[in-house]
């Protein structure tokens, strides 16, 4: 009897459970049909330069359609699937942080027969318990033999699944590392990419005048170089390099060398790296997961060091770090020295803020680049045993030259409590206890400038089918912490108290529910906002799946926060007042699967903005997505028609991307855009990707601002990426 069979008899009554029976409802796929077809002839109808063309494509549609429906498989669950499900699709940057270093994983996925509790972490939908199941799986059973033992696992249901064949592969594991093992497992990646927009920006043309920042001195291109190695999963190189649109040449270079789960060392990187420990009160070079990212999953204490192997020019350190395990602690530290660009005053004397976009460009950009340095050192002891964790994390950060933010107008007063000086020295205890039912963990800290904050979770398990959530937080407008990033409503954890609530529900049949509401509190100034003031936000979101080939999803976001609006009772007299700016969100999606390759996808946006009272904001967009895959070939067409009162009632909006490139936009005014993306292997190691893409406004005779505008109407690009693996 082989091991695998030994599992199935062992996990018999578990698996009567998770069999699950097809069901197709011919009501619900007719109203996808017609979902999908009127997508078609809206999009058709607001296109009018390609009306003859969209005829042609409705028509091949409806062809494919009933050709694929007598023979509908399920399809595995795609990133772009999960991002759509997932992302928040709002203009806060911590996001799509996180679905970068999330993509970074999908793209390198995870061996579950040689990871670590740490690397797991790094995973938002899972939960501490799950990670301690599928490890105590693993032990107990021996090595994954492939994915689908996942439903042996109690803990890991159908959509949790589907998640982790995104990130995690069963691959081999060796009884002992040696280096000559090592050497001889070594697996090789370059990913070359360029970026071609067929228009010309205003900062590449030639000014009579002088001005430093008003001439790009580098061509239109974009390009980037990768360069991985990994071995076994415990010896990982990798060397990163790009050059931005504008820039002369390659102007950020990164790399890093990483050892694993090596005897005693659980850790150890030098180089470029990230570091999240306690709840990121303290340290979070990371992210932190958001509101509506699977909050149910909150409970996990020290995720640690992960390499830096994107190319985000900020968030990171420079140095070296590691962790060692010692019986029931792991002891972690780290030490960074680089330089960073910053604004500096007139005089030299201070840094007014830090310059974090990585650009180039202008002689300008090029005269604050690297201009001051900063060097960081710290460290962590996490101690768990049984169901109780317990935590403290020092961190230690001097700049070069001292932060002096300015406030001396009414208008800026609200950076008086912004970090001030030289140095600043931050410490936290983190605290944690869990069982199969209750998790409660939390983190407060403080710091050499003073105030305090503290963040605080409990986590209810009513039952398998329903989660609750609690989250407590108190950030004073004193506590300055340089490299924190935790829950919160801010970008920072300061000037910050509220109370958010989430329900997560699967106890409806093929129906995921997951819902929030968060109330939260500024004590101190904010921007565009000259007093103490309030706020909260909602969210509902509706999966329903109700057979292999149909996906429905339906979201309602609603966030409301107070902020300055100024009444003109004449031209000379003016009165500012606290009115909430409320702005709702509608989603609607529908996924029909046609073959066990073929797939439309229909989503259809709306917004509404209520602030000035006199004049609210409104918009709209609908998109058609088609996608063909088999074994490594992928073929992508996207057009999406979007509508907008203003720029405020923009509309974010995913489309498929290149490998490591995560394709977020927002839309806003009229017009449409079409992309069109092929994956195609030319080798069976060597695979080639272009994506072209063309957005054309209806109502806008340019494109963009200052340096970056085009004086037209439309804006044509070109991708085109080489990945060779050896």
């Amino acid at each position: 009897m082989n091991n695998t069979s030994k599992k199935i008899i062992k996990h018999d009554k578990i698996l009567t459970f998770v069999i699950e029976m097809p069901h197709q409802s011919q009501f619900i796929g007719l109203f996808a049909l017609i979902l999908h077809i009127k997508a078609y002839i809206c999009i058709v109808r607001v296109i009018e330069p390609m009306k003859k063309t969209g005829k042609y494509i409705l028509a091949l549609f409806i062809i494919l359609w009933s050709f694929g429906a007598d023979r509908a498989n399920a399809q595995q669950m795609t990133w772009d699937d999960f991002v759509e499900r997932y992302h928040p699709f709002d203009d806060d940057s911590r996001n799509d942080i996180l679905f970068d270093e999330l993509l970074e994983i999908h793209t390198n996925k995870i061996n579950f027969n040689n990871t670590s509790e740490q690397e797991l972490a790094q995973l938002p939908f899972l939960s501490s318990s799950q990670i301690k199941d599928i490890l105590y799986y693993i032990v107990a059973n021996g090595a994954m033999v492939s994915l689908g033992e996942l439903m042996y696992v109690p803990s890991i249901d159908k959509d949790t699944r589907q998640f982790l064949r995104l990130f995690c592969y069963a691959g081999d594991t060796p009884n002992k590392i040696t280096p000559s093992l090592l050497l001889s497992n070594i697996r090789n990646e370059v990913t070359a990419r360029t970026d071609i927009p067929f228009y010309t920006q205003e900062g590449y043309k030639d000014y009579q005048g002088t001005s430093d920042n008003k001439h790009y001195e580098g061509s239109r291109l974009y390009h980037s170089i990768r360069y991985r190695l990994n071995s076994m999963e415990h010896l990982h190189l990798g060397i990163q390099a790009e050059k931005d649109p504008g820039e002369k040449s390659i102007d950020y270079m990164t790399g890093y060398a990483q050892i694993q789960d090596i005897g005693c060392i659980q850790n150890a990187i030098i180089g470029n790296y990230r570091i999240s420990f306690g709840q990121g009160l303290v340290v979070n070079t990371g992210t932190s997961f958001g509101k509506g990212m699977m909050f149910g999953k909150m409970d996990k204490m020290d995720r640690g060091i992960t390499r830096h192997s994107s190319l985000t020019e900020a968030n990171y350190f420079t140095g070296g770090a590691t962790t060692i395990k010692c019986k029931s602690f792991l002891i972690s530290a780290f030490a960074s020295y680089r330089n960073i660009d910053a604004n500096i005053n007139k005089d030299g004397t201070g840094i007014t803020s830090l310059k974090t976009d990585g650009l180039h460009r202008t002689i300008l950009e090029k005269s604050k680049k690297g201009n001051t340095s900063v060097t960081d050192i710290g460290g962590n002891i996490h101690w768990e045993r049984n169901s109780i964790q317990l935590s403290a994390t020092m961190a230690y950060t001097h700049f070069s030259l001292p932060l002096m933010p300015k406030y001396d107008t009414p208008a800026s007063l609200y950076r008086f409590h912004n970090a001030k000086g030289n140095d600043f020295l931050s410490y936290s205890l983190s605290y944690g206890y869990k069982d199969r039912k209750w998790a409660f963990l939390g983190e407060t800290a403080s710091g050499n400038k003073g105030g305090i904050a503290t963040l605080n979770t409990i986590i209810w398990n009513m039952n398998p089918s329903n989660t609750l959530t609690l989250i407590q937080r108190y950030y004073s407008h004193k506590y300055v912490s340089i490299n924190s990033n935790a829950f919160s409503e801010n970008s920072l954890p300061q000037n910050e108290q509220g109370i958010f609530i989430g329900w997560n529900s699967k106890a409806i049949r093929r129906t995921t529910i997951d819902a929030h509401l968060d109330f939260y509190y500024f004590p101190w100034l904010k921007y565009q906002v000259s007093s103490s003031s309030h706020g909260f936000d909602g969210l509902v979101q509706i999966s329903y799946t109700p057979s292999k080939t149909l996906d429905f999803a339906l979201r309602y976001k609603m966030k409301s926060k107070q902020k300055d609006f100024v009444f003109h009772k004449s031209k000379t007299d003016t009165i500012k007042a606290l009115l909430y700016n409320t702005s709702h969100n509608l989603r609607l999606s529908c996924t029909y699967n046609a073959t066990d390759k073929l797939s439309f996808k229909t989503t259809l946006n709306g917004i509404m903005i209520d602030f000035d009272p006199n004049n609210k904001e409104y918009g709209y967009a609908i998109s058609e997505q088609v996608q063909w895959k088999s074994n490594k070939t992928r073929f992508n067409i996207s057009a999406t028609y979007f509508n907008t009162d203003t720029y405020n009632a923009r509309i974010y909006s995913y489309e498929p991307s290149l490998l490591y490139t995560f394709g977020m936009s927002s839309y806003y005014y009229e017009g449409f855009r079409i992309i069109a993306l092929a994956s195609i292997p030319l080798t069976p190691n060597l695979t080639i990707t272009s994506k072209i893409g063309t957005t054309h406004f209806h109502n806008k005779q340019t494109i963009g601002p200052g340096t970056q505008s085009i004086l037209s109407p439309h804006k044509e690009d070109l991708q085109i990426q080489l990945r060779l693996k050896f």
